[in-house]
């Protein structure tokens, strides 16, 4: 149990170090976000995670580019394409998932002011944050706090029931054998 402690906290650590820096350098915390819905489709798919860089971000710049922003009607964060700018006193810009037949802000969403842009999506990875869509919540309900809770045990009751396996396959095939012996 000690050595799983061991290995538990310096992954943390690592995980922790890698996360603080690659914060840093993207100029954004967190530096990555997971794709919630089809929306984006068929260039990202439910489930990808997408890598982000804030440094340098230009209005007009990001035309054609997908970017992930702070929503004010769905509360949350959305990865869409800049499809155009305007100015409503500063930069705007009028994002369209590229599933979606029309942009976000023609029914749900108002211009997208820079303060609001997270970060341009500069790469993906394919289906990485599907395991991030099962353990985060789904609502603020207890309902929904209490079905998160059971995912979330369960998930954490097979990540350590992996590891134990693991560790027992492991135990037996390093097992001490006796002196090598020659062949004639």
């Amino acid at each position: 149990m000690r050595k799983f402690t061991r290995e538990l906290v310096s992954t943390v650590a690592i995980v922790i170090v890698v996360f603080t820096i690659s914060s840093l350098v993207a100029g954004v915390w967190p530096p990555w976000a997971v794709v919630s819905s089809f929306s984006m489709e068929p260039v990202l798919k439910l489930g990808d995670i997408v890598i982000l860089l804030r440094h340098g971000l230009s209005c007009n710049d990001l035309i054609g580019d997908v970017i992930v922003y702070r929503s004010v009607k769905l509360g949350g964060d959305v990865v869409h394409r800049v499809v155009g700018s305007g100015t409503i006193g500063t930069c705007t810009l009028i994002t369209k998932g590229d599933n979606n037949p029309i942009p976000d802000q023609y029914y749900v969403e108002p211009p997208v002011e820079m303060s609001r842009v997270l970060g341009k999506v500069v790469l993906s990875v394919n289906y990485v944050g599907v395991l991030a869509l099962m353990v985060r919540p789904q609502s603020a309900s207890w309902p929904g706090m209490l079905m998160w809770a059971v995912r979330l045990t369960v998930m954490m009751a097979l990540v350590i029931a992996l590891y134990a396996a693991f560790r027992i396959c492991d135990s037996g095939l390093r097992t001490p054998r006796g002196p090598p012996t020659r062949r004639k």
